[in-house]
């Protein structure tokens, strides 16, 4: 049986990041404490390994002092504020445009989610769960999504909206309590998923957005074999740092020989992906800035330029120099 390795869209942290600037945390010094610091964060497009992201979780709540810290700041945990595609979802002018929407691209955020909607008589339920294996930093990841939530109907009913029911899938709630509805509802603990009850008459209130969400829009989302998620992985680290396989097993969370054993199964290997990436890397830098030699080199984070021009006449066949030069002469 395959493995699966799950990653989150950088865009995810954005609200948290703000939620804790605001309330006086040190946002360079609380991600210099974690293997957060080993990714380009600029581009919200990209993906970080699960685990990276829990274990930031757990350092956020931390720096906090309180285990309700995601419930002392819901407001800010909006789908609107999750990249391009959080933007363009949240223009939905129903609410099933957008609960239907994430279902079919949930993997966009996250690769770890279930999530359906069911439709009865006169009542909707919309249901949520994570595959992955569980520890502290998830369910702080499950209390953002609750809260992402919580917004979402707040903003197509009122900000006293109250659900029907509310099943959550602990026994033990005050992580969340200051953030639930306050009001009459059922509430359900122990349940085998987060799940929200609501009028079915709600899912297609107009709002008063102008912009329509377009159904044709199909976002990237990465694929769910171990070499795919690795690529989208590794295109996220910083420039500069090159991940061995004991890295990205430590931010995977899982061991090199069972990343090995992932990848084998597909008929590729750790060095092959990593080598393409630098490659496809290499000739960007070659073909689109006036770096020197050294600086690509530097950028791709090689130790020296001569093992970056072995590497490049490996991959192509060409030195570095040769192949800048071709490709300005067939520019010209």
């Amino acid at each position: 049986m395959s493995k699966h390795y799950y990653v989150y869209q950088i865009a995810y942290i954005y609200p948290l990041l703000k939620a804790l600037g605001d309330s006086g945390v040190s946002i360079e010094r609380l991600i210099g404490k974690s293997s957060l610091k080993h990714f380009n964060l600029s581009n919200s497009n990209k993906y970080i390994p699960a685990e990276v992201f829990y274990d930031f979780l757990v350092l956020a709540r931390d720096s906090q002092w309180n285990r309700s810290f995601i419930a002392s700041f819901p407001e800010y945990f909006k789908i609107s504020d999750l990249g391009s595609y959080g933007a363009n979802l949240s223009k939905s002018p129903t609410l099933y445009g957008v609960l239907h929407q994430f279902i079919v691209y949930k993997s966009v955020f996250q690769t770890n989610i279930n999530a359906g909607l069911d439709i009865f008589d006169d009542q909707a339920k919309f249901t949520f769960s994570l595959v992955d294996k569980f520890s502290s930093g998830r369910k702080i990841s499950e209390n953002i999504f609750l809260a992402m939530l919580f917004n979402l109907f707040r903003s197509f009913e009122t900000k006293d909206w109250l659900p029907i029911e509310l099943h959550i899938p602990y026994n033990i709630i005050s992580d969340i309590k200051p953030m639930l509805p306050r009001g009459k509802y059922k509430l359900l603990l122990n349940q085998q998923e987060h799940a929200i009850v609501f009028p079915r008459k709600i899912l297609h209130k107009a709002t008063n957005i102008s912009l329509n969400f377009s159904e044709t829009i199909s976002p990237k989302a990465p694929n769910l074999t171990v070499a795919t998620t690795i690529e989208e992985v590794l295109t996220s680290y910083k420039s500069g740092y090159i991940p061995s396989l004991g890295d990205l097993a430590k931010h995977f969370n899982t061991s090199e020989s069972s990343l090995k054993r992932s990848l084998r199964s597909e008929n590729t290997k750790f060095s092959k992906i990593l080598e393409n990436i630098l490659y496809q890397k290499a000739i960007s830098l070659l073909a689109e800035t006036n770096m020197n030699i050294t600086l690509v080199s530097e950028h791709l984070g090689y130790s020296d330029s001569p093992n970056f021009i072995r590497s490049f006449k490996k991959w192509s066949g060409k030195t570095p120099g040769a192949f800048r030069s071709n490709e300005k002469h067939e520019l010209v």
